[in-house]
């Protein structure tokens, strides 16, 4: 049917289209200074779909009954995947002998995340066979994709009582494309005898850019919309060594989507008894005919085109680092997104100096998109130029069979 395909449609994006310094470019200025900086990092997790399903969709190949089996295991009757990938770059400049700076830059957004339940999965990947006779709960199925350019202008006042710093940036967005799918209080029952489905749906909503072919480009303005920033970067003194708190807010914006995107809402009931063949031959029996997706559409939908505006998934990052001596830190961290199937994560840190150009630092958390990840960074200065590269998802390469979430980031860093 329809929904059910926009349903598989949306979490294979999910999945797909998402190839983690967490996002924050102001991190950068604490750590640097005046510097260029050229990043990108993916990250991608889940509560129950295993890394073994997901390469099959990056990478292709067939999704076997075993691969299929490792998630179904560890659904639950509510589930969550998601994920993000980033890449840009970014500049802090200004005169040497100024509290202040400025800071420009370029990149491009992806955002994904979903929650579902665990019929959603099995009748996406296993058909409505094992519902004979039961109903098939696809309610309160939430989808979100979106995919944006971003063009950021921004101040740092540095030195604030002498160690502090604050900044902001503004943002325009470029709305490249826009997935949404809500499906309010949704079921599917199957007759035991497979004669009949009953197709429920109230309060559900599917929301889509410019699906004209060539309208998803990078090159197409979709939508346009604005976003703000904000950092504190407040040391102090501490027992146990220098510290300080990180905090900063992103993406605090919205995109407003053109006149020509696609809306779906459906408050309707159907039931589908088959159709009569009169001669199997000669296959012109009007109930035939008039089963089209087309005419589907106009039974269980009211559709149009409008302008829509959407909040985007709001950020916010709070960083606490102990520095206990020259060669071990500390860092404790919280991130969370608002609107965005995101649970709390918190997670740790432990930064080794191992010389004065070599760092690696070993990290943990929980929560997200998923639940427990472990990973390393490493990274290595040459005089003024800083290579660093890791991830905070690396189970997904060691153990993709038994394992949830993957994820990598690298960044190039110039000190002027």
């Amino acid at each position: 049917m329809m929904f059910k395909r926009l349903l598989l449609t949306g979490l294979v994006l999910g999945i797909n289209v998402l190839k983690a310094q967490f996002n924050n470019d102001f991190l950068y200025y604490v750590k640097y200074g005046t510097s260029i900086n050229l990043h990108a990092e993916y990250e991608l997790n889940s509560t129950a779909i295993q890394n073994d399903f997901i390469d099959k969709f990056i990478y292709g190949g067939h999704i076997d009954s075993a691969t299929k089996a490792h998630s179904q295991k560890r659904l639950q009757a509510k589930n969550r995947i998601g994920g993000n990938y980033f890449a840009g770059a970014t500049a802090f400049f200004g005169a040497k002998n100024s509290k202040y700076r400025f800071v420009a830059g370029l990149k491009q957004v992806e955002l994904v995340n979903a929650s579902f339940s665990d019929d959603v999965f099995n009748l996406g990947f296993y058909g409505n066979k094992m519902f004979e006779g039961k109903t098939a709960n696809i309610g309160n199925t939430n989808i979100n994709h979106f995919k944006y350019q971003e063009i950021k202008l921004g101040l740092i006042w540095d030195n604030i009582d002498t160690t502090a710093k604050l900044g902001f940036s503004l943002s325009y967005l470029k709305g490249q494309s826009l997935l949404q799918i809500n499906t309010g209080a949704a079921s599917i029952y199957t007759a035991s005898d497979a004669s009949l489905i009953d197709f429920n749906m109230h309060g559900s909503s599917v929301i889509m850019s410019d699906t004209t072919k060539g309208k998803n480009g990078i090159a197409n303005f979709n939508g346009n919309g604005m976003s703000a920033e904000f950092f504190a970067d407040m040391p102090y003194t501490s027992k146990l060594g220098p510290s300080k708190f990180f905090v900063s807010v992103n993406n605090l914006g919205f995109i407003k989507w053109n006149s020509n995107t696609v809306n779906y809402n459906a408050d309707t009931s159907y039931i589908f008894k088959g159709v009569t063949v009169n001669n199997v031959f000669q296959l012109n029996d009007a109930s035939v005919k008039n089963l089209t997706k087309d005419s589907l559409i106009k039974k269980l939908t009211q559709h149009g085109k409008q302008s829509v505006s959407t909040n985007l998934p709001m950020s916010l990052f709070i960083l606490h680092t102990i520095n206990f001596s020259k060669v071990f830190a500390l860092n404790n961290g919280f991130r969370y997104f608002f609107n965005g199937n995101y649970k709390p994560y918190l997670y740790a840190e432990g930064q080794f100096k191992i010389n004065k150009n070599f760092t690696a630092t070993a990290h943990i958390g929980y929560g997200g998109y998923g639940k427990l990840s472990g990973g390393v960074n490493v990274e290595y200065k040459i005089k003024t130029i800083f290579i660093r590269l890791g991830s905070n998802a690396i189970q997904g390469y060691v153990l993709p069979k038994q394992s949830l979430g993957q994820g990598l980031f690298f960044s190039l860093s110039k000190k002027i």
